[in-house]
């Protein structure tokens, strides 16, 4: 528990302290509160509080335009417990204003600073943070314990690093906002201090549940933690940045404790009660991510949104990704599932021809990619998930497994023997065997099709770890096993709809697979529900939502006096943040809905007798007047009623069309010469004698 303490009055005051645990007199954190400075504070007793505020603790410190707020983890809910450390979801934040300087603010930047606030509350609100205060989840077990192994053969007798700095820096998605805590960390004399304030927080999914099978249990978690990198919403964060990172990357984690049976017993002692943590530890990992190519999907309110490469900036970022791949894990099988025909077909076909160009390259000494031995490193399938599950036949996934076996079976998965309440990564005899490389998988999204596939690889490692442990026999699978096939079911369908509702603002799609086993028409029912609630996200919110992503992790950072939410004009390539809607995109748009309410009037309450030519004739007109605004809106409006990102101005965002006094008509302008159409439109023209007025 950590207690906030604001010391003076609200206004006048200068300082908010922090206090690690509940002893007033231990040390405690100094926050300046118009500078951000951040310090130690050995003798609290000193300072009189003016409040208190319990939390569980500090999740970062931000500036926005009016100065610093605090960012504080006021509910949390165990989710269980890895090598004994607890593991805690964040269900609830408070943002705590440090600044007090409201009063020279003027009301354009009060408005703004609202709109941050919100925006940061809107990042903050979803229940997928977890941390822990003494086991690392930003890391996988294996590099967890090779860095223990690292540290305790340098160190020497020297403190054990705090877990911040022992953090990957992909998945410590709370770094940006942990930054000050950090920075003080560093500079200040009282290190350890300092970083008992710091939680690495990860973005994602865990769960955990106790399974018991022929009277052996053992603790079976899932961690998924999402890279920060590049991270964003659905459309508007695709493909490969120049540094290699791609969107929607997560690594995913299964893990197994177990303790194994005394030798004069036939039950072990559950794994997950009491004191016992398991002396066994098995760990397997996966990753998905967005295929590593300079790719866009530009909404334009259809079903389907524009798909853009750009062939000549992707070769370099695909070298990039997966060499920071290669790097972090030896070896790398990537999972191709997109459609080998029509729409998705030229992402499959420019992924195989990298492919294949790396592996004929390798890496110097110097870091350079040279021609010759090439990339042994590197394996490919492209598995067309659609057209060969199709028509309920899921059961074929067992074609692509089948195909991953062998190498499943060489890259292995991460065994420890050691015991946890002795554990310090200096015996390595201890570590029966490692996991040599790693399964990325995608689909388009590495949402729906990535989720299934991932689930079926880690249920086959699952098999081969229990056989191991001598918990099932060499012929026995998890689905003899009701308790042991329900958990992995829910789990990981939970797991795809975190992920998902992250990335695409819905729960996963197929998830009646992952959860049943099988295909079902009411999941495809649902599945269609998700997918017009993920149209209508994609082109009218998700906008939003990427800006407050990147806000909270320091992709824009807020300019005092500076409004990103004000209309601006947009440069020839449509590259604006703001641009308000148009007078006549709302007349577009009201008429819209006038001719959708004189449809509903012709259907529920008709003019003439219901089923006459003539009501026939009514409705349908209306039903031409809404197509040929929709169509309008559609060709030359989408700039202006989508909703686009604002902080980051997004490359492929449409230019805004200026439309003279001469009046189009929807499609048919398109076939008249311009003197007819203007005789047509005369009637909307400018004044005569003079030049016509512009729209904005």
């Amino acid at each position: 528990m950590v207690k906030i303490s604001a010391i003076g009055q609200p206004i006048s005051s200068t300082t908010t302290t922090a206090d690690p645990s509940s002893n007033q007199a231990s040390p405690t954190i100094t926050i300046g509160r118009t500078t951000g400075n951040i310090y130690i504070n050995n003798d609290p007793e000193k300072q009189q509080p003016q409040a208190i505020i319990d939390t569980y603790g500090i999740m970062g410190l931000i500036q926005l335009q009016d100065g610093h707020y605090l960012i504080l983890i006021t509910k949390r809910e165990k989710v269980g417990a890895i090598r004994g450390h607890p593991i805690y979801r964040i269900d609830n934040t408070r943002i705590i204003p440090l600044a007090t300087s409201k009063q020279v603010m003027t009301a354009e930047m009060n408005s703004t600073e609202e709109k941050y606030i919100g925006l940061l509350k809107q990042a903050l609100d979803i229940k997928s943070f977890y941390y822990s205060t003494g086991y690392d989840l930003t890391s996988s077990m294996q590099r967890q314990d090779s860095i223990a192994k690292n540290q305790s053969e340098e160190s020497q007798g020297r403190e054990k690093q705090p877990l911040w700095k022992l953090a990957n820096d992909e998945f410590f998605f709370n770094r940006h906002i942990s930054n000050a805590l950090i920075q003080s960390a560093v500079t200040n004399d009282e290190v350890s201090d300092v970083s008992d304030f710091i939680i690495p927080v990860i973005n994602g999914y865990c769960e955990q549940a106790l399974v018991t099978i022929k009277n052996k249990s053992f603790r079976y978690t899932i961690v998924t933690r999402r890279g920060r990198l590049r991270q964003g919403t659905r459309y508007f964060s695709r493909g490969a940045d120049d540094e290699g990172n791609v969107s929607n990357y997560a690594e995913t984690e299964q893990i197994v404790e177990y303790d194994p049976p005394p030798t004069d017993s036939k039950n072990s002692t559950p794994a997950i009660e009491g004191s016992s943590t398991g002396s066994v530890q098995m760990s397997f990992v996966q990753v998905r991510g967005s295929i590593p190519l300079a790719w866009y999907q530009i909404i334009n309110m259809k079903y389907v949104p524009t798909l853009r490469i750009e062939v000549d900036e992707s070769k370099e970022r695909f070298v990039r990704h997966f060499d920071l791949m290669l790097q972090e894990y030896q070896n790398v099988f990537a999972i191709n599932l997109v459609n080998k025909v029509k729409y998705e077909k030229p992402m499959g076909d420019i992924f195989k021809k990298l492919v294949d160009e790396y592996k004929s390259t390798r890496l110097n000494d110097q870091g350079n990619r040279d021609e010759g031995a090439g990339s042994s490193h590197l394996y490919y399938t492209h598995f067309d998930f659609h057209k060969e599950c199709s028509k309920m036949r899921w059961h074929r996934i067992s074609l692509l497994i089948d195909e991953l076996d062998n190498k499943l079976k060489e890259f292995g998965y991460y065994y420890n023997k050691s015991s946890p309440s002795s554990y310090t990564g200096d015996d390595a005899s201890k570590i029966e065997t490692i996991q040599t490389g790693v399964m990325r998988t995608n689909c388009m999204d590495c949402l729906d099709r990535t989720n299934v596939v991932q689930s079926v690889i880690a249920r086959s490692i699952l098999t081969r770890q229990l056989q191991q442990l001598d918990i099932i026999g060499p012929n026995e699978t998890p689905e003899m096993f009701e308790d042991l096939e329900n958990t992995l079911r829910n789990i990981w369908a939970d797991n795809a709809d975190a992920v998902s509702c992250a990335y695409s603002g819905t729960g996963a799609l197929k998830t009646d697979f992952t959860r049943t086993g099988k295909r079902t028409k009411l999941g495809a029912l649902q599945d269609a529900r998700n997918s017009i609630e993920r149209y209508i996200r994609g082109n009218f919110f998700d906008g939003k939502r990427q800006d407050s992503v990147d806000l909270l992790l320091g992709k824009y950072i807020p300019i005092r006096g500076y409004n990103p939410f004000k209309g601006i004009s947009l440069s020839s390539k449509g590259t604006g943040s703001g641009g308000g809607v148009s007078k006549q995109s709302l007349a577009l748009i009201t008429a819209l809905v006038f001719s959708l309410c004189m449809m509903f009037i012709g259907i529920v309450y008709p003019p003439f007798n219901r089923f006459t030519f003539k009501n026939a004739v009514y409705i349908f007109t209306w039903e031409v007047v809404a197509y040929l605004i929709v169509w309008e809106l559609m060709k030359y409006h989408t700039s202006e009623v989508l909703c686009w990102p604002k902080f980051n101005p997004y490359p492929y965002r449409p230019p805004r069309v200026h439309v003279n006094g001469v009046r189009k008509v929807p499609f048919l302008s398109d076939y008249l010469e311009p003197s007819s159409a203007a005789a047509l439109g005369s009637s909307g023209g400018g004044p005569k004698g003079g030049s016509p007025k512009k729209f904005s």
